[in-house]
């Protein structure tokens, strides 16, 4: 019976998405004299059919792997009605993929065509219920990417390439569970001494490396400080009819080998990892709690 309203939940998600997707569309498409930029797209009537096309783009494609996803930094000039169907997309994305959310790790035993009767085999119930839908294409990670939004020109939008580290806190018994799933061995053992040779209270850092990916800055009018997006998809902001494509530092076309850029938390640890079979790092003296 669970499973049964849960499904019921995202057939009644995707009769919000699909008309959002649709309005979306066909603001967009109707806007043609709006300025807008794509990366690897010069000509601006060009970027803007690509903007389009990977913002609406929520199934997969011929030759599209599984998981994989498409990305396209760009930007566009819309106006007030594409603005509010592109909140109202955001919306519907965010609904679609709490339904699909709420159906991880479940599974349903689904009968096997053209074998007797009570022969099945186990599928997961997101792939089931989106079957079931007709959708059996649905790219769920692309189709839930939230598109950046700003409601007047930003000043200027500087797009790079980031290699940024998540860095979180962890304590010694934390560390240790840490360790304890990796099993035994020599370098696990010399890890658990390293441990506890520490100061009983000692916070330490967890650091797991993020794959190199896209971003922006984005300088907007009243704010001290930029804010910084992903880009995956292009940023839409909302102008007047006529007016010029704002002021923007384009991505380069080639991804770099790694980026030297550091967030303040990456500043507080040191650069060598403590332990050797996990990514556990001391924070430098001065950021240490005990």
């Amino acid at each position: 019976m669970e499973d049964s309203l849960l499904q019921v939940n995202l057939y009644a998600a995707f009769e919000e998405f699909d008309p959002a997707l649709a309005e979306l569309r066909q603001c967009l498409r109707a806007e043609s004299d709006y300025p807008a930029w794509a990366l690897g797209h010069d000509d601006p009537a060009d970027a803007r059919r690509a903007n389009i096309s990977i913002l609406t783009q929520v199934e997969y494609v011929d030759g599209q792997q599984e998981n994989e996803t498409v990305s396209l930094p760009g930007l566009m000039a819309v106006s007030q009605r594409s603005y509010q169907a592109a909140e109202a997309f955001n919306a519907a994305k965010k609904r679609v993929q709490g339904a699909l959310q709420a159906m991880d790790k479940k599974s349903v035993h689904v009968q096997v065509k053209g074998k007797i009767s009570g022969d099945s085999k186990v599928n997961t119930l997101v792939r089931h219920a989106l079957g079931k839908l007709g959708r059996a294409r649905f790219q769920r990670i692309q189709a839930s990417r939230q598109i950046v939004l700003l409601d007047s020109p930003p000043k200027m939008v500087g797009f790079f390439w980031a290699c940024t580290r998540k860095v979180s806190k962890l304590n010694i018994d934390n560390a240790q569970v840490k360790l304890k799933k990796k099993g035994g061995g020599d370098i696990v053992e010399q890890d658990m001494q390293l441990l506890a040779a520490l100061p009983e209270h000692e916070i330490l850092a967890h650091v797991v490396a993020n794959p190199i990916h896209q971003r922006a800055n984005i300088n907007v009018v009243g704010r001290k400080t930029p804010l910084a997006k992903a880009c995956s998809l292009p940023i839409l902001y909302r102008a007047e009819k006529g007016a010029p494509l704002i002021a923007f530092r384009p991505l380069s076309v080639e991804k770099p080998k790694q980026s030297g850029r550091k967030r303040e938390a990456d500043k507080k640890v040191e650069d060598e990892p403590y332990l050797r079979s996990i990514p556990v790092h001391r924070y430098l003296p001065e950021y240490r709690q005990a």
